[in-house]
């Protein structure tokens, strides 16, 4: 009987997955980051946009990089260049 009862542990271990398998995990879904902008045209209406922090960052870089390219064309122009 105690030869069953360890036969039964050994089989149970070695059927039990590893860690070291090639265990593929599914792709985690990112948080979506809610925020409200004023509607154009109105004072009062307020719509909700959501984007994942990823977006928002890449948006704010790229408002960045155009604000910074509006500069250097508006140096440009009044400094005769």
């Amino acid at each position: 009987m105690l030869v069953a009862a360890f036969g039964f542990a050994i089989a149970l271990a070695s059927a039990a997955p590893s860690g070291d398998d090639n265990v593929v995990a599914a792709p985690v879904k990112e948080k979506k980051i809610c925020k409200a902008e004023a509607a154009t045209g109105t004072r009062l209406a307020r719509r909700k946009i959501c984007r994942t922090a990823a977006e928002w960052d890449a948006i704010q870089k790229q408002a960045v990089q155009d604000a910074r390219e509006i500069q250097d064309n508006t140096q440009n122009r009044y400094s005769g260049n």
